[in-house]
């Protein structure tokens, strides 16, 4: 009788959806097997929100910082850093810093096409990627094409193992947001809702300014010794002679020298008549001289059209030609101006101009414009 009724309770689970396997052994145990165990989807904390170390199971977030300074506008050329931690509420060993690294992306409104893109172009990874790691840091430069549009980040927590092992939505945001993130579909292009955020720390400035905004060029006389240019002393108000070198040097608003972020192109520029004598109209611009392509001080890569050296008359010479350009005194007369263009793909036109090439004490720069 107790045969009959084990198969009648063993028949009555099956058909109610449960596996039921009898076990004859030593006073008649049974044993029952459910269906796989699942635990929690992993999660990413900021840094800054977990307080003695202490996870957070139920928001993600993110730190992000700029590495101009968080009070500053962010700018083409800077790079933002995102922090985090991988988390998993059931306390799992895997440790996911490496997988959710790569599925980082930051995005922004092309300045060229108007789409806003995700892209992981320029991203660096730091620690190497170390796979016994549960946290993660981002690096990533900020591209010319960025121009004017505000910045976001997407991130999936992601672990190794684990059912699930990886969060089942894109955690995205705004890079100046401190508000919580947003949640996307996986496959989903689109950018953030205006007020999703990073959840912990934020950078400020929102949209993107050019690189050289704020920025300052100045002409500095260029010493030549043993086939090394080494920079010298500011022109100022000094007078720029036949056959000397000049060299520039470009600082941003935040005192850095971003010189090497350049190509330059010189010129001679407004011909004053009166100051060599003669007694006709001013003669064309000779634009785009052949400049020297060196380092400066044996140190860096090489700067196009860094260094220029003022020629007598007879050596006048335009770059793309092979005429030399005569003219009533050669480069006297003239006022020497460079051209600084940022070598992105984005051309950004910058001047500064010295002084005319005779006796006048005068001398004219300005900051770097449109």
């Amino acid at each position: 009788m107790k045969y009959i009724i084990l198969k009648e309770v063993a028949l009555g689970m099956l058909l109610t959806g449960y596996f039921f396997n009898v076990a004859y052994a030593s006073g008649n145990d049974i044993a029952a097997t459910t269906g796989i165990i699942r635990g929690h989807a992993p999660l990413v904390n900021a840094p800054s929100k977990m307080v003695n170390n202490t996870s957070i199971f139920t928001a993600n977030s993110v730190d992000i910082t700029s590495s101009r300074n968080n009070n500053q506008p962010l700018k083409v050329g800077d790079t933002l850093t995102l922090k985090f931690v991988v988390v998993d509420k059931d306390l799992d060993e895997d440790k996911g810093g490496k997988q959710t690294r790569q599925t980082v992306k930051f995005g922004y409104k092309d300045s060229t096409s108007g789409q806003f893109v995700w892209s992981d172009s320029g991203i660096t990874f730091e620690d190497n990627q170390n796979p016994d790691l549960s946290s993660g840091t981002v690096k990533w430069k900020i591209p010319a094409a960025a121009v004017g549009s505000l910045l976001a980040y997407r991130i999936q927590p992601n672990t190794p193992y684990g059912n699930p092992s990886k969060f089942d939505k894109v955690v995205v945001g705004y890079v100046h947001q401190i508000t919580a993130p947003g949640l996307f579909d996986e496959n989903s292009s689109s950018e953030p809702s205006v007020n999703d955020g990073t959840g912990g720390t934020a950078v400020s400035g929102g949209v993107v300014r050019r690189f050289e905004d704020g920025a300052q060029i100045k002409i500095y006389r260029a010493n030549f010794n043993n086939g090394t240019f080494t920079i010298g002393d500011e022109l100022g108000n000094g007078i720029p002679k036949v056959l000397e070198y000049f060299t520039v040097k470009v600082m941003s608003e935040d005192n850095t020298d971003i010189t090497g972020y350049f190509n330059y192109k010189w010129s001679l520029v407004n011909q004053d008549v009166n100051a060599i004598g003669a007694t006709t109209s001013a003669q064309d611009n000779v634009v785009d001289l052949v400049s020297i392509n060196t380092t400066m001080d044996q140190q860096g890569p090489t700067i196009n059209g860094i260094v220029y050296q003022i020629p007598v008359n007879g050596n006048l010479k335009i770059k793309n030609s092979s005429d030399v350009q005569l003219r009533y005194a050669g480069a006297q007369g003239y006022y020497l101006s460079v051209d600084a263009t940022y070598n992105d793909t984005a051309v950004i036109r910058t001047s500064a101009t010295t002084t005319q090439l005779d006796d006048s004490p005068e001398l004219i720069r300005r900051l770097l414009s449109d």
